[in-house]
C-alpha cells in the first residue's frame, strides 16, 4: 500500500519562482511590443523636424536641344557650311532633313550644272567639226576597199600574188600585211614574221577570200594591235613605196593600196569613235545631273530667302540651341562655291 507524503517545501518554493518569472517575461515582452507600436505611430520631435526640414537644393541641369529639334532655319545655316558628304549624309535621317538638304543641294548643283552643261556643248562642237573632217576622209578611203568592181580585183591580185614560189621581199611583205589585218589580233600575238608557205596557205584559205571580197563593210572590224603592227611593218621597211611595188609587181602594188586604205580608214574611224566617247560621256553626265536637279525641284519646298549667314551667327545659333559648334572640323567651316 502506498504512502502518501507531503510536496517539499524546496519544490513548492522552486515552482512559485518558474510561475513568476514566466509572467514577468511575458510583461516586458508586451512592453517591447508596445514601445515599438507607440514609436512607429507616434513621430517623435527629432523625426518631425528632420521632415520638416527642406532637402539640398540639386544644381540646374541646362536643357540641351537635339538635332532633330533645331529650326529649319538653324539647319539651313549650319548645312551651308558642311562639305557635301556630311550634306548628304544628314539627308538620310528623316523627311524634314531631305527636304532642308535637298534645297542646300539644289544650291550647290546649279554650278556643276552649268559646267557640265558648257562641257557638254564643247563635246558636241568638236565631235561635229571631226565629223565634217573625217567622214569624207572615210568615204573616200571606203571606195579602194570595194565596190564597182574593186572586191573582186583584190581578190584576184591575192590570188596572183599566192602563185609566186620565191617572191620579192617587197611582195612577201605586203601579203604578210594582208594577213596580219585579217587575222585582226596582230597574228596571234606572235611579232616574228611569217614565212612564206604560211603566207601563201592562209591567202588561199576560204575566209580570207570572203573577208577580203567583203572588206568595205568589215574594214571597222580591224583590231587596233594589227593596225599598229602592219604601220610598224611598213614604217620600219624604206624598200615599202608606191613606186617600188609598181617596179616589182603589179599584184602587190594594188594590195599595197588596199593595206594604206585600211590604215587611214582605221585613223579616222578611231578619231571619230574617240570624239563620239567623249561626246557620249559628258552627254551622260549632263542628263544625270539634270535629272537629279529635277527630283531635287519636285522634292524640296522652295525655302524662303534668310538672308547672308556669317559664321560668327551660325556659331552663336548653335551655341545656344547645345552644339557644340567648335569641334566640326575645319573643311565644314569653307563655304561652297555658290553660284553668281
Amino acid at each position: 500500500m502506498p504512502v502518501l507524503t507531503r510536496p517539499h517545501a524546496t519544490d513548492r518554493h522552486g515552482a512559485s519562482r518558474a510561475a513568476r518569472a514566466a509572467r514577468t517575461a511575458r510583461t516586458a515582452h508586451k512592453s517591447s511590443a508596445a514601445a515599438i507600436t507607440s514609436a512607429t505611430t507616434t513621430p517623435t520631435s527629432s523625426t518631425v523636424a528632420s521632415v520638416r526640414a527642406s532637402p539640398p537644393a540639386l544644381p540646374a541641369a541646362r536643357r540641351t536641344r537635339t538635332p532633330a529639334q533645331l529650326p529649319p532655319e538653324l539647319h539651313l545655316a549650319i548645312l551651308s557650311f558642311a562639305p557635301t558628304p556630311a550634306v548628304l549624309q544628314f539627308r538620310l535621317a528623316s523627311r524634314a532633313s531631305r527636304a532642308i538638304a535637298d534645297a542646300v543641294l539644289g544650291s550647290r548643283t546649279a554650278v556643276a550644272a552649268a559646267q557640265l552643261g558648257e562641257r557638254r556643248s564643247v563635246a558636241e562642237d568638236r565631235l561635229a567639226a571631226a565629223e565634217a573632217e573625217w567622214l569624207p576622209l572615210l568615204r573616200h578611203y571606203a571606195g579602194f576597199l570595194g565596190g564597182s568592181g574593186g572586191a573582186t580585183t583584190a581578190v584576184a591580185d591575192a590570188a596572183e600574188a599566192a602563185w609566186y614560189a620565191s617572191p620579192p621581199d617587197e611582195l612577201k611583205t605586203v601579203c604578210e600585211c594582208m594577213c596580219i589585218l585579217h587575222l585582226g589580233d596582230g597574228g596571234g600575238g606572235n611579232e616574228s614574221p611569217m614565212a612564206w608557205a604560211a603566207i601563201r596557205k592562209h591567202m588561199a584559205r576560204y575566209d580570207f577570200r570572203s573577208w577580203l571580197s567583203n572588206l568595205r563593210t568589215r574594214v571597222s572590224g580591224i583590231a587596233p594591235g594589227a593596225v599598229r603592227r602592219v604601220e610598224a611593218v611598213i614604217v620600219s621597211n624604206a624598200a615599202i613605196t608606191y613606186e617600188r611595188l609598181r617596179d616589182v609587181s603589179t599584184p602587190g602594188y594594188k594590195l599595197l593600196i588596199v593595206v594604206a586604205a585600211c590604215l587611214q580608214h582605221a585613223r579616222a574611224a578611231g578619231e571619230l569613235r574617240a570624239r563620239r566617247g567623249e561626246t557620249e560621256a559628258a552627254r551622260r553626265l549632263a542628263e544625270r545631273m539634270e535629272a537629279f536637279r529635277g527630283a531635287l525641284e519636285r522634292r524640296a519646298p522652295r525655302p524662303r530667302d534668310y538672308g547672308v549667314v556669317s559664321t560668327s551667327m551660325v556659331a552663336a545659333a548653335a551655341s545656344s540651341a547645345g552644339i557644340n559648334f567648335a569641334a566640326l572640323p575645319a573643311a565644314a567651316m569653307a563655304p561652297p562655291p555658290r553660284a553668281t
